[in-house]
């Protein structure tokens, strides 16, 4: 019992840690690119499979960018990847509209 407490804890810490991690390096590139507008107007989080290049949408995948699930914050992602135990997927943040990559990162 205690082990598993201990593991849930470093996961929790990990999991953090990912978030500000991603919110920082997403954020100083969204800034550069849009120095006028509050980032969280042009920033899209969506999961992508690395081999088929299909995103998440809610247990299931699609090839259309508009109709994936899009996450609130980065973490909420990662709890996604681990709650459906998703593989070889990565992280993309992209822009409204045209789905431009602006940062991917592979999460597992």
């Amino acid at each position: 019992m205690a082990a598993e407490q201990e593991f849930s804890d470093q996961l929790a810490q990990c999991l953090a840690l990912a978030d500000i991690w991603f919110q920082q390096k997403a954020k100083r590139i969204m800034a550069t690119m849009l120095k006028s507008a509050p980032l969280e107007l042009y920033v899209l989080r969506l999961l992508r499979c690395c081999q088929t290049g299909r995103y998440f949408k809610d247990g299931a995948w699609t090839e259309d960018p508009s109709d994936a699930t899009c996450f609130a914050a980065e973490i909420d992602a990662v709890r996604t990847c681990i709650v459906n135990n998703l593989q070889n997927v990565e992280l993309v943040l992209s822009t409204p509209g045209t789905y431009v990559d602006v940062v991917t990162a592979r999460i597992r």
